[in-house]
């Protein structure tokens, strides 16, 4: 076998290994905690998305009654949030129990808990905020990209 064949078969051996790695668990754990950190802080200021690829809009405002409960219960609030502010934040019990699920190749956004995706699941009809905008994708692969070239350089040592 020559010289470049050989090189070849390394090369072809090394890059296959860096594909699986790329698209592996740990790869698929970066990526899920990076969109659960996007989400999560993005709504904290007030903003939603209302599908994936969409544009970033603010969260629809309280309600006068709601803010009056908010300002009697604010021993209760959240240190992300105030009584006026519409930033699904009374607790923080639901935007802290964001997390992802890897299953596959795929990583899925959902809740800790039952209660918090019921409660994810009412407060989105008027405030969506589960998705990505057309940016965070953005933002989201440009991290991966930063991610993957950091696996090529780690193994070409």
């Amino acid at each position: 076998m020559s010289d470049f064949l050989r090189d070849l078969a390394k090369f072809d051996k090394k890059l296959k290994k860096i594909l699986d790695e790329a698209s592996g668990p740990k790869a698929l754990d970066f990526i899920g905690n990076i969109a659960v950190d996007i989400i999560r802080n993005r709504t904290r200021e007030g903003y939603g998305v209302k599908k994936n690829g969409g544009r970033r809009q603010g969260l629809a405002d309280l309600s006068r009654g709601y803010i009056e409960f908010r300002r009697r219960n604010s021993s209760r609030l959240s240190a992300f949030t105030s009584p006026g502010k519409s930033n699904l934040t009374f607790t923080g019990k639901m935007l802290n129990g964001l997390k992802f699920k890897r299953s596959g190749n795929s990583t899925t956004i959902t809740f800790d808990s039952s209660r918090n995706r019921k409660v994810a699941g009412y407060v989105s009809v008027k405030r969506p905020f589960l998705f990505l905008s057309i940016d965070e994708i953005g933002q989201l692969v440009k991290t991966y990209d930063k991610y993957f070239a950091g696996l090529v350089r780690s193994r070409n040592r």
